[in-house]
Formats: C-alpha cells, structure tokens, sequence
C-alpha cells in the first residue's frame, strides 16, 4: 500500500513531489517571511512555501466560476437557482433534518434549490447516507478522505456551486419559513455583497449567510481563518473571522 503524508493526505510519490517543489519556491519567494499570508494576497509561491496546495486547486476553481459567469452560452453558465452548502463532520442526525428542512421549506421563487454537502472525513455513517442520497438525486456530495477543517470545505463548496447564489449554512441551522431564501436573496438582488444572519456578532456570519457565486470568486473570498486588520467596516465583506 502507499504511504500518506498526513498534513497533505498525498501518496508518498506525490509527496516528495510536493515537497521539492515547496523547497523550489521558499528559493524563488527569496526571505520573505513565512508568517500567514491571506489567501487574496497570496500568490502562486506563497501557497506552495506556506504548504497550502489546497489554495492552487481553488486557484482553478476560481478560474472555472469567472468562466462559467462570463460565458455567453447559457447551458454553461452559471444556473439561476441557489445552493445550499453546508459541511459536516460525524453529524448525521443533524444532517438529516436539515435536508429534510431545505426540501420541506423548498427553492426561491423562479429558480431551484441544489444541496451541496462536504464531508469532513466522517466515521459516524454520514458517509454511506450520503453516498445513497446523491445515488437517488436528493442532493451533491463531496466525501473528503480526511477533515480539513470547516473553512476550507466551506471554500471547496462555494467554488464548486453551479448556481447564480450560494448560501452557507451549519449542519444546525435549519430553516423555519417558506421565505427563507427569498429574504436572504432580496439584498442581493439589490446590489447588496452579503446577507444572512449576524449571529450576535455585529456582522454576517456563515452560520447562515449568502453571496453571488461569482462574487465569491472574484473577491477570492475564503472563510479560512486569518489575521486581518479587524476594521469595522471592512468585516463581513473583505475579512471573516471564521474556523
């Protein structure tokens, strides 16, 4: 069997790969520091001699969304409708009633509600019902091999949404109203960059929180937790504080 680095979850080859590679680019960065840099400031380099190959892949997916937003031919752009992205780890009790909320609470006016849930490398049965969810069409799945942590999937899910909006929500936050989504969308559709719930902390937090999918993209938004300056103003827009 091949061996796993247990940071990257990379096959040993590919391991030694990547670690030359990282060798190569501290090189080229020069001596910079190594201290955290926000993945919209970071470049190429900085990812990979900051061990961060999970940013080069959404380098790509960001990519593909601005393609897809972009593109004159409706079958490849983005779909009107919202998803619903929510990430789990060993919560499939939770899981279950929160998709059974999303249908029984149902799609904005005149588009449609996809559910997209990634997995955090879940050992409690959330695997196998997934797998036989997404085997029927209820729902999208990514299980990831191991936990990532929640900022990171939140990311991988916002990237990968093939609607117009994407709405973030917990494993635990269920929605009680047949209005729900049109009262998050309503100040997006007003031009307004981010909706959804303050969560007792004086801006929007991912509990429950929504933005245009090429938004997202083109702001390079991440929900990765950072160091940022904390000003007020700039706080639910250009920093997070989430993890």
């Amino acid at each position: 069997m091949t061996g796993t680095d247990p940071r990257n979850g990379l096959g040993a080859p590919a391991a030694i790969v990547w670690a030359q590679a990282r060798r190569g680019a501290r090189l080229a960065r020069g001596r910079r520091s190594l201290s955290f840099i926000p993945p919209w400031r970071a470049s190429v380099l900085d990812d990979m001699a900051l061990n961060r190959p999970l940013n080069l892949l959404f380098r790509l997916l960001r990519a593909r969304v601005l393609l897809r937003a972009r593109s004159p031919i409706r079958a490849f752009g983005l779909r009107p409708g919202v998803t619903v992205a929510i990430v789990n780890w060993n919560s499939l009790d939770l899981l279950r009633d929160v998709v059974r909320a999303l249908e029984r609470f149902g799609p904005p006016p005149g588009g449609r509600l996809e559910i997209l849930i990634i997995d955090n490398g879940s050992s409690d049965g959330s695997r196998a019902w997934l797998r036989s969810q997404r085997r029927i069409g209820r729902l999208r799945s990514i299980l990831l091999p191991r936990n990532v942590f929640h900022g990171p999937a939140m990311d991988l899910a916002f990237l990968l949404a093939s609607t117009e909006y994407v709405v973030a929500l917990d494993v635990d936050a269920f929605p009680v109203t047949d209005d729900w989504l049109a009262t998050l969308l309503g100040p997006l559709r007003d031009q307004k960059f981010v909706s959804g719930a303050q969560a007792l902390r004086g801006y929007i937090h991912p509990c429950c929180l929504a933005m245009r999918t090429d938004y997202f993209a083109r702001r390079r938004h991440t929900f990765t937790p950072h160091v940022g300056t904390w000003d007020a103003d700039r706080l639910g827009r250009d920093e997070w504080d989430t993890g």
